[in-house]
């Protein structure tokens, strides 16, 4: 038997009234209970250094300083909350790094950051092979085996030499010409190797879709870069036998050869 009295109830119990609580004491202890698990928790796996990175392993290095790179990924996954600082692997933003690696290290085509369990961290990258000098608009730039722009440079490094004619504009970290095109020049350039011609460089008149190869000899090839171009290369060896070239030797009309 028992009575409601404000929020508190009473029960009869072998001969006298007992007030009960309605369990708001067990719900207040649980719940202080459940907030200490909780930021206990919390601080293993932000504060603990048994979850901070304490190594850093570097995939794919063949040029570059593997501990350079460590540098930044250490430097970039730094966390600071207040006076407190923290290196917790939970907290590493994989985007954000992998964006500060090719920041910093711009030899860097691609990075992927992973993590694992307790304290490493997996960096991925893959090397910029430089491909080109591009000049252009009195700068020269290195672009990379995709066809990016990813510095100024003043010597060319031995690299195969693009003037734009068209001076257009690049900007560092920005697609110059696609990879396509690239592959294109290197036919050009190891066909006429082979047929006996040396190229010293290219240069671009107006679109990509033609190129002129400049020889050793300071004559010029023109090529349609959508046609083939070992049968082009061919029809340049025939021609030369009967006249050669002391300006440019045209290539760009199916079986015939406009020398000048």
């Amino acid at each position: 038997m028992g009575t409601m009295t404000g929020n508190r109830r009473t029960t009869y119990r072998r001969g006298e009234w007992v007030r009960q609580g309605r369990g708001y004491g067990r719900l207040w202890a649980f719940g202080i209970l459940t907030a200490a698990i909780l930021a206990g928790i919390g601080y293993l796996l932000v504060f603990s250094p048994v979850f901070w990175v304490d190594q850093v392993k570097v995939e794919g290095v063949r040029a570059l300083s593997a501990e350079e790179l460590r540098k930044v990924v250490y430097e970039a996954g730094e966390r600071s909350f207040g006076p407190l600082r923290t290196r917790s692997i939970f907290l590493i933003d994989r985007g954000n790094v992998s964006a500060q690696v090719k920041e910093s290290v711009t030899e860097v085509a691609t990075a992927e950051v992973t993590t694992k369990l307790p304290d490493t961290v997996v960096l991925s990258v893959t090397e910029r092979r430089s491909t080109l000098f591009w000049k252009t608009g009195g700068k020269a730039y290195l672009v990379d085996q995709r066809g990016i722009a990813y510095e100024e440079a003043r010597s060319d490094k031995g690299l195969l030499t693009v003037e734009d004619s068209t001076n257009l504009p690049v900007t560092v970290g920005k697609q110059v010409v696609g990879a396509t095109f690239i592959t294109v020049l290197e036919d050009i350039r190891q066909s006429l190797k082979d047929r006996g011609f040396k190229v010293v460089g290219f240069r671009i008149p107006e679109t990509t879709f033609e190129v002129q190869a400049v020889t050793a000899d300071g004559w010029y090839a023109l090529f349609d870069t959508t046609r083939p171009v070992k049968s082009q290369a061919d029809a340049l060896k025939l021609a030369v036998k009967r006249e050669r070239p002391y300006q440019y030797a045209d290539l760009r009309v199916p079986g015939r050869v406009y020398v000048r």
